[in-house]
C-alpha cells in the first residue's frame, strides 16, 4: 500500500514530530530554552553566509558609531583608522643610514656622493663588495709601504718568474759596499778604488789619484762620494733587472692568452664534436678548480697530466703517443671510420634480411573474456 507524502510547509497546522519524543531531545530543548538570548552558532558556514555576516558586522559597527560633539555642540568628524599594509624587513631597513654609520666608524671608506646615494638590498651588496675589494687593495699597499725598497723589488722579481739567486747577487754586492766604513783611511781608499775600478780605470791611475787626494786632504769627501755612487749603481742595476723581468712576464702572459684563444678556436671549430661536447672539453682544459698547497691552480686536464707525470707506466705511454703523435691521430680516425663502416654494413644487411624473410609472425594476443552484464531475472 503506497504511503501518502505530505508536502513540507512552515504553517502552524502542519503535523510535526514532537521534539520531546526524540531520544535525548529533552535536555537539548531545555538548554535551548535557557540559551534563547544567545543561540549557538555553527563554526562552519557557507561562503554566502560568511559574506553576509561580514557585511552585517560592518553595518553594525557603523550603526554603533557614536558621533562626538565639540563644546558648541557641533559634531566632530572622526577619521576611521586605515589598515596599515605590513612592510618587509628589506623595505623598512635604512641602508643609507647604515652605510653612513659604517663610514663614520671607519669600517668603510668614504666615497663621492655617499650623502646622495639611494640604496636598496642589491645596490648595498654591490657597494659592500666594492668596499671589501678596496680594503684588500689598501692592505696590500700598506703592507708594501711597511717593507723596504729592496724587499719589494725581490718580491716583484720572483712573482714575475725570476730566480731569487739572480737578484740576491746584486743585493749582496750592494750590502758589501754599504758595509765599508769610511771613517778610517783604509776604508776611504777602498771605496775610492772600487768606484774607479767600476769605471774601468787602470790601477796606476787610481793609485796616483788617491795619493793626490791625500795630499789635498780630500780623500774623505771623495770616499763618501764614491760609496754613494756605487750604491746608486747597484740600485739602478737592480731596478733594471726587475723591470726587465716584469716585461718578460707581461709578454709571456700575452702570448699565453693568444695561445689559449687559438686553442679554443680549434675546440669550437671541431666538426667531430657537438656543441655540448665542445663546452665540456673547454671546461676540462681551462676550468681551474683545483689548487695545491702553494696556491697553484689546475684544471681537470692539468690534474690528470700531473698524475701521468708521477706514474712511470702512464708517462711511458704518453711518451709513445707523443713520438708517433700524427700516426696516433690517423690511427684513431681510421678505427672510428672502420667502426662506422661495420655498423653501416650490419644495419644494411639486417634490412635486406628482413626484406627477404618477410615479417616475422607475431603472436596473437589472447582475447580477454568479456563478461555479460548483470541483469535481474524476471
Amino acid at each position: 500500500m503506497p504511503i501518502e507524502m505530505t508536502p513540507f510547509s512552515f504553517e502552524e497546522d502542519t503535523n510535526l514530530v514532537d521534539i520531546n519524543t526524540l531520544p535525548a531531545a529533552t535536555s537539548k530543548a531545555e538548554s535551548q530554552e535557557e540559551s534563547k538570548e544567545t543561540p549557538p552558532t555553527s563554526t562552519k558556514q557557507a561562503p554566502s553566509q560568511a559574506a553576509a555576516i561580514d557585511i552585517n558586522e560592518q553595518e553594525n559597527e557603523e550603526d554603533d558609531f557614536e558621533p562626538v560633539y565639540d563644546i558648541l555642540g557641533k559634531p566632530i568628524v572622526q577619521e576611521q583608522k586605515k589598515e596599515e599594509t605590513p612592510t618587509s624587513v628589506e623595505d623598512s631597513f635604512d641602508y643609507k643610514q647604515f652605510t653612513k654609520y659604517l663610514i663614520e666608524k671607519g669600517t668603510w671608506e668614504d666615497f663621492e656622493g655617499s650623502d646622495e646615494i639611494d640604496l636598496n638590498a642589491e645596490s648595498f651588496a654591490e657597494l659592500g663588495q666594492a668596499q671589501a675589494k678596496r680594503q684588500i687593495e689598501k692592505a696590500k699597499i700598506e703592507e708594501r709601504e711597511s717593507r723596504d725598497v729592496t724587499t719589494n723589488q725581490l718580491i716583484d722579481f720572483v712573482s714575475s718568474g725570476g730566480k731569487m739567486d739572480d737578484l740576491l747577487a746584486n743585493i749582496k754586492e750592494q750590502r758589501d759596499i754599504e758595509s765599508i766604513s769610511i771613517e778610517e783611511v783604509d776604508g776611504q781608499e777602498e771605496a775610492v778604488r772600487m768606484y774607479y775600478e767600476s769605471l774601468d780605470r787602470d790601477k796606476r791611475w787610481i793609485d796616483k789619484h788617491i795619493s793626490k787626494l791625500k795630499d789635498d786632504d780630500e780623500l774623505a769627501d771623495e770616499a763618501k762620494f764614491s760609496k754613494d755612487k756605487l750604491v746608486e749603481v747597484y740600485q739602478t742595476e737592480r731596478e733594471s733587472i726587475v723591470k726587465e723581468q716584469q716585461e718578460i712576464a707581461k709578454d709571456r702572459q700575452l702570448r699565453e692568452q693568444a695561445f689559449i684563444k687559438a686553442v679554443k678556436s680549434q675546440i669550437y671549430s671541431d666538426k667531430d664534436l657537438v656543441d655540448r661536447d665542445k663546452k665540456e672539453f673547454d671546461k676540462f682544459v681551462y676550468d681551474y678548480k683545483y689548487q695545491d698547497e702553494s696556491g697553484n691552480k689546475y684544471s681537470e686536464f692539468g690534474k690528470q697530466f700531473l698524475e701521468i707525470q708521477n706514474d712511470p707506466k702512464k708517462y711511458y705511454k704518453f711518451q709513445k703517443m707523443i713520438k708517433n703523435f700524427d700516426a696516433y691521430e690517423e690511427k684513431t680516425k681510421t678505427e672510428n671510420k672502420a667502426k662506422a663502416e661495420v655498423f653501416s654494413f650490419i644495419k644494411k644487411n639486417a634490412e635486406t634480411t628482413a626484406g627477404i624473410m618477410g615479417e616475422l609472425p607475431q603472436k596473437e594476443n589472447k582475447k580477454e573474456k568479456v563478461l555479460a552484464p548483470f541483469r535481474f531475472n524476471k
